[in-house]
C-alpha cells in the first residue's frame, strides 16, 4: 500500500510503507495518509505501520491483548489471515473457520438423490439438485465464518434430501411392485 506523509510542512509520496522510515524527518508523529484512511493521522496511530516503530529492545504486548485472542477465538493454531478491511466485521475470525462449528452439509446425499432420481423418479432428481445448491451454500457460508447461515443452509439441504430419499424409496418400491405384477402376469399364461 502506498502512503503519503507530511514532513516539515511538505507532502511526500506516494511511497511504500517500508520506505517511509527512510524519509528524512519521518517519525512516529509524522502525519500519514493512504487510500483506505478517511483522514491524516500520526504514523504511530496507523495499525499497518506499527511495525516501523519496534526497536530491538521492545517487548511484545501480553498475549491476551493481541487481535483475535479474546473470547470466541479459541487457541492460536492457524496463522493470521485477516486484513485491515475485514478485521472489524462481526463474527470474523482472523484464524479461519472454526472446525468445531462445521455443519454436515449433505452434499453426498444430494448427489445420490440426483443420480438415483434419474433412474427412478424425476422429483428426486430435482430435490437432489436443490440439495446440492444448499449444500454448496452451507460450505461457502462456513468458510466465510457465517456459522448461522451455514447451519440454516445445511438444515434446508437436510430437509430437501430427506424428502427426496422418501420419494426415491417409494419410487423404488413402486417399480419393484410393477415389475412383480408384470412378471407374475407372464406366469399365468
Amino acid at each position: 500500500m502506498k502512503y503519503y506523509a507530511i514532513i516539515n510542512g511538505v507532502q511526500q509520496g506516494p511511497v511504500e510503507a517500508s520506505a517511509l522510515k527512510q524519509l528524512p524527518g519521518f517519525s512516529a508523529e509524522t502525519p500519514v495518509w493512504c487510500e483506505s484512511m478517511t483522514d491524516w493521522a500520526p504514523a504511530s496511530q496507523v495499525a499497518d505501520l506499527s511495525w516501523l516503530f519496534i526497536t530491538p529492545g521492545d517487548t511484545p504486548p501480553p498475549l491476551d491483548s493481541a487481535p483475535g485472542s479474546g473470547p470466541g477465538y479459541g487457541p492460536r493454531t492457524r496463522p493470521l489471515g485477516g486484513t485491515a478491511s475485514n478485521m472489524g466485521v462481526p463474527g470474523f475470525n482472523p484464524y479461519g473457520p472454526d472446525p468445531a462449528r462445521r455443519p454436515y452439509n449433505w452434499m453426498g446425499w444430494s448427489i445420490f438423490n440426483t443420480v438415483m432420481g434419474l433412474l427412478f423418479g424425476w422429483i428426486s432428481t430435482i430435490l437432489g439438485i436443490v440439495g446440492i445448491i444448499f449444500s454448496a451454500q452451507a460450505k461457502n457460508r462456513y468458510e466465510q465464518c457465517d456459522y448461522a447461515g451455514a447451519e440454516s443452509s445445511a438444515r434446508v439441504a437436510k430437509i430437501v434430501n430427506i424428502i427426496g430419499l422418501v420419494i426415491l424409496g417409494l419410487a423404488i418400491l413402486l417399480a419393484i411392485a410393477l415389475f412383480g405384477l408384470i412378471f407374475a402376469g407372464f406366469n399365468y399364461h
